[in-house]
């Protein structure tokens, strides 16, 4: 099972670190929700699929999907200029 390292927002505003154990991106969304975090960077550690790692950063699969989720725990999309 690939292991993730995380950066997230906790329930009290702070930006917290970790490590999560899952059976995929999606799973590894889930259990961050499941702990009350709002994501800003999931990142397969080496040792994924192939060998190789894999940083997601919030890219491609499960962005769009997740984004919904993060305006309903209270990210904003408005960018200062």
């Amino acid at each position: 099972m690939p292991t993730y390292s995380y950066r997230a927002i906790t329930p009290s505003g702070t930006i917290t670190e970790g490590q999560i154990e899952a059976g995929g991106r999606h799973d590894a969304f889930r259990q961050m929700e499941g702990r009350a975090l709002r994501p800003i960077s999931l990142t397969e550690l080496a040792g994924g699929p192939n060998g190789a790692g894999f940083d997601g950063r919030m890219e491609g699969y499960g962005q769009r999907a997740e984004l919904p989720g993060l305006a309903k725990h209270g990210a904003n999309n408005n960018r200062q200029q």
